[in-house]
């Protein structure tokens, strides 16, 4: 979901070719998760885009040196993690690039959640 007091995502284009790509959590969820739903995101917008490969940074120093990262940069804000990644959209790899629907395959598990023992319908 879109950014709200609960929590989700946003992104800001720039500067130049970069997107600024961010997830923040609320209380109940991890560094880890947010970081896994953040890079979620840059793929979903990748795809958006018909880009089919692009590289995160987690700095602008990194995406300036070029040394594409592999996960987003984690944070606390408000005692709620956060996660962000500068993003260079690719029509084709090159290194250090990901995959967008590799990405998305991977992480499937942060749109299609698998069921919760309560509601699988087993029985104890």
């Amino acid at each position: 979901q879109s950014a709200g007091l609960t929590g989700g995502y946003n992104q800001i284009p720039g500067p130049g070719k970069l997107d600024k790509v961010f997830f923040s959590g609320n209380a109940y969820i991890t560094a880890n998760t947010v970081k896994d739903y953040a890079l979620y995101r840059v793929a979903e917008v990748a795809q958006s885009k018909n880009k089919p490969h692009f590289v995160i940074y987690q700095t602008l120093v990194g995406a300036a040196r070029n040394m594409p990262a592999t996960e987003a940069r984690v944070g606390v804000v408000d005692n709620k993690p956060v996660a962000y990644a500068f993003v260079l959209y690719l029509d084709a790899p090159r290194e250090g690039s990901m995959e967008t629907a590799a990405v998305l395959k991977r992480l499937d598990w942060v749109q299609n959640p698998p069921p919760s023992p309560a509601t699988s319908g087993g029985t104890k």
